[in-house]
Order: C-alpha cells, then sequence, then structure tokens
C-alpha cells in the first residue's frame, strides 16, 4: 500500500516500464525492429524526478527494487521519461468530465471526428417525437 501520491504514481510507472520492455522484447524475438526508444509521457513531476534523481530516499525504502529499475533504466538511455503537463493528458477524456473546448483538442489528438450523420438522425428522431 502506498504511504504518499508520489509512490503510488511511482509504482504505476514501474509497472507500466515493465509492460512496455515485456512487449520490446517480444517484438524483438519476433525480429520485429525497434525504431526508437520508448517515450513515457507522465504528469508526477515527482515521479519523474525519483526516476533520474541519483539519490536514494530513506522514506522510499520500500520501493526500492521499482526505483532501482526505472532509474537505472532512465541512466541507461533504455528509456526516456518527459514530464506532460495534466492538461495535455489525452485519456482525460475517457475518465473525466472536460470543457467542449478540450474535448474538441483531445478528440483531434486521437484523430477522431463527430459524425454528421449521427447528429442529422438524432435531430430528425427529436422532429418526429416533437410532431406527434
Amino acid at each position: 500500500m502506498s504511504r504518499s501520491t508520489c509512490e503510488f504514481e511511482y509504482c504505476a510507472l514501474a509497472s507500466i516500464v515493465a509492460k512496455v520492455l515485456w512487449l520490446d522484447h517480444l517484438l524483438r524475438d519476433l525480429h520485429i525492429p525497434r525504431i526508437d526508444r520508448p517515450l513515457f509521457l507522465y504528469d508526477n513531476k515527482s515521479a519523474i524526478f525519483l526516476s533520474s534523481n541519483l539519490v536514494s530516499y530513506r522514506r522510499f525504502k520500500h520501493i526500492d527494487l521499482d526505483y532501482h529499475f526505472i532509474r537505472e533504466l532512465v541512466v541507461i538511455g533504455r528509456i526516456h521519461i518527459q514530464h506532460v503537463p495534466s492538461t495535455l493528458q489525452v485519456t482525460d477524456v475517457f475518465t473525466k468530465s472536460v470543457s467542449c473546448p478540450l474535448f474538441t483538442f483531445f478528440r483531434s489528438k486521437l484523430h477522431m471526428c463527430s459524425n454528421p450523420y449521427l447528429a442529422y438522425g438524432i435531430l430528425q428522431n427529436l422532429f418526429l417525437i416533437l410532431s406527434l
């Protein structure tokens, strides 16, 4: 159990890094070349700081394995972790209520567009209901 949000975020980062590295090994075994090192976009600055800091903190001693695992991968250049502001987290469109302009921005990032036929069909059904 995590004692702080930083610990939780860091453990979550370690989990996703392990899964991506497993996929990387699988692709290598299938002789599919990797173009570049994995880039992890993360919004928690404390977790990013822990991944690149060479000083071990006592309060995080129970996550030492995850800490050293990620830190070692960052130091040798196997992975790269970059900060992305919370306002640019595209996955928020699936989990949170966002404003209309932000929704439109996220939708464009996902290369999705609105369906004009769906909107037309809803209006047509509404007119049918109102005319009854």
